[in-house]
């Protein structure tokens, strides 16, 4: 029994030392390029690939759209809100039947496995028709 609790202990030492060397070349690899010094101005599901946000969908496609698609509205919903406020022309979020909308996102993820979700969100959000600024 004490021989099999010291492996277990070395096992677990030997895991925690490899996490520990990779978290510290990350960071150096961080620190060295620069990256720590910008904080994403994207997050969540939109930083996933598209070839990750496949997958995720092939696996299991009911809560995964429902997650990513939710992101996709609250991106073009914020993407609106500041154009609205200087009386700009906005887009017109419910252009688009959102069956179609998710079926274009999908779409464009199948083509471009190498861009991120939020790409695709953009170009889903460039093709919905604008909507005129209000009139004073």
């Amino acid at each position: 029994m004490a021989s099999q609790e010291e492996g277990t202990l070395s096992a677990l030492k030997s895991w925690q030392g490899t996490l520990m060397r990779r978290l510290l070349s990350t960071l150096f690899l961080m620190v060295a390029t620069g990256a720590v010094a910008q904080a994403p101005v994207i997050a969540g599901p939109g930083m996933v690939s598209c070839a990750e946000f496949a997958e995720a969908y092939r696996r299991n496609p009911g809560p995964t759209e429902i997650q990513f698609f939710a992101w996709a509205q609250g991106y073009m919903s914020a993407t609106n809100e500041p154009m609205r406020v200087r009386n700009e022309p906005t887009r017109n979020l419910i252009g688009i039947p959102t069956a179609s909308q998710k079926q274009r996102l999908r779409a464009f993820c199948d083509q471009r496995p190498l861009a991120n979700f939020y790409q695709a969100v953009r170009n889903l959000y460039e093709s919905l028709p604008e909507n005129p600024p209000k009139s004073n």
